[in-house]
């Protein structure tokens, strides 16, 4: 690599980002490396700003649970091996790449910050955000996102949300990949990447919106309003709750759990539920009653947000909810959402907004669970530079 294509690496904000003399031959690869499984995505070159971009890379990395250790340094060489056998395999070399964080070492919030130029805000930042966070400041890495501009006491501030993440999750994020020699330019937050796909559909940057993404552990929340994230946040409640709770309730091993789940889907209605008692199989209705507490658990969750976001002084009212990952294929979850909230809720596929790549194995059925890294994938080269 010569001096004018040089790499010059250093870390800022959330984690690792690259900074270059001329942007790179390749786009970004995408990584998001979930509890059941690893989604790579590459956006083909030149078409970050397509009406519909096509994908020229989709790949999905299964994470056999029977397999995947215990110990957390054998789990990151287990995912290692993984990442490492499909790269080798896609023929994937020292590629740069976005990866996303989330759950409890992640915390987003909406603050209001002094009005400053951003390396002046960015040496401040410390000082301002401590007292919103319940990590010692020195133990995370940070960084804002403004989405406002207010004028309070004659002082312009701006509204923003502040992102912090714990510097020893990231930091072991970022050592996976520095294992198969990729080189980490972006470190985004799941609800935040989750956001940034939504800009391929014109009509959600209209209006006020909830995105739900439904993992395995933990459910990714955004509300949009015209484009702009307003709120981020992340619930304890995912499509694994689920599984475990049917099998609190029934005594089946996880395994059969997790088919009973995906064959009964969620029973909400109450003659459904009575029918189901009257067909003297005790099995089924503990299960249905037991994700029927789970998918109220979640929804109640969302709903507090959305009360949360509302009743901060803002002008939209929110006109549907999206519901992505891998959860939000649970059979009828859509329509107890829609029941429970009291709005229009769509199951989001993402993959229905790009062109595919040729050859491609993922089961465009399955397209919910591409949301992150899809998101991911359509960050642009220097994007996250604020002059």
């Amino acid at each position: 690599m010569g001096k004018k294509e040089e790499i010059i690496a250093k870390i800022t904000g959330l984690g690792q980002k690259v900074i270059g003399f001329f942007e790179p031959k390749e786009t970004l690869l995408a990584v998001d490396i979930g509890s059941h499984g690893i989604k790579l995505a590459r956006l083909k070159k030149g078409e970050a700003n397509a009406k519909k971009p096509t994908l020229e890379l989709l790949r999905y990395i299964e994470i056999n649970q029977q397999d995947l250790p215990l110990d957390e340094e054998a789990k990151k060489a287990f995912l290692t091996r993984l990442l490492r056998l499909d790269f080798a395999g896609a023929k994937i070399k020292e590629p740069l790449t976005a990866v996303s964080v989330s759950g409890s070492s992640v915390i987003v919030r909406e603050v209001k910050l002094p009005a400053l130029p951003h390396k002046e805000l960015r040496a401040a930042l410390s000082v301002e955000a401590e007292p919103y966070l319940p990590f010692d400041v020195q133990e995370v890495h940070l960084d804002y996102h403004v989405t406002g501009e207010v004028t309070e006491k004659g002082e312009k501030k701006y509204t923003a949300l502040l992102i912090a993440a714990k510097k020893d999750f990231v930091e072991g994020r970022l050592g996976l990949l520095a294992g198969v020699k990729a080189k980490p330019v972006v470190v985004e937050v799941d609800s935040l990447a989750l956001a940034n796909i939504m800009t391929l559909k014109p009509e959600s940057l209209q209006s006020a919106f909830v995105l739900c993404s439904i993992g395995a552990t933990v459910s990714n929340l955004a509300i949009i309003d015209k484009g702009t994230p307003r709120l981020a946040r992340d619930i304890a409640v995912g499509g694994g709750i689920f599984t475990r709770a049917v099998q609190k309730e029934t005594g089946l091993a996880p395994a059969e759990a997790e088919n009973l789940k995906r064959e009964m889907g969620l029973v909400f209605e109450e003659d459904k539920l009575q029918a189901l008692g009257a067909e003297g199989d005790p099995k089924k209705l503990q299960a249905a009653k037991a994700m029927l507490q789970v998918a109220t658990d979640l929804m109640n969750e969302v709903n507090k947000s959305m009360t949360f976001y509302l009743t901060h002084g803002v002008e939209s009212k929110i006109q549907k909810i999206y519901l992505a990952g891998g959860g939000a294929l649970l059979k009828n979850l859509d329509a107890f959402a829609s029941k429970h909230l009291k709005l229009p809720v769509e199951i989001f596929n993402p993959l229905e907004l790009f062109n595919l790549p040729a050859g491609h194995a993922v089961n465009p059925a399955l397209g919910p669970m591409f949301g992150v890294v899809c998101g991911l994938a359509l960050r642009k080269w220097n994007d996250w530079a604020r002059r």
